[in-house]
């Protein structure tokens, strides 16, 4: 990765760890679990080793995919 994109990456995941949130590295998310009135609720990820992990959020769940570090503009109006 680029100095941009690891800038960017471990901003997110401090603000998150700080936040109490956890990562998990390694992890792919399978399916997301919703209560009776639809609402997100956790998920299940496969690890790296082939197991399963199943997370519980109070706060909510974030799924994410791609990133701006390719738009160098953007990436230095965000980080400044």
């Amino acid at each position: 990765t680029s100095s941009v994109q690891e800038k960017i990456l471990n901003n997110l995941v401090q603000t998150g760890v700080d936040r109490g949130g956890t990562v998990h590295w390694g992890t792919t998310a399978q399916y997301l679990t919703v209560s009776d009135d639809g609402r997100v609720t956790g998920a299940i990820g496969k690890k790296s080793d082939g197991t399963y992990l199943r997370v519980t959020a109070s706060k909510g769940v974030i799924v994410a995919a791609g990133d701006y570090s390719g738009n160098t503009e953007m990436a230095h109006d965000l980080l400044e």
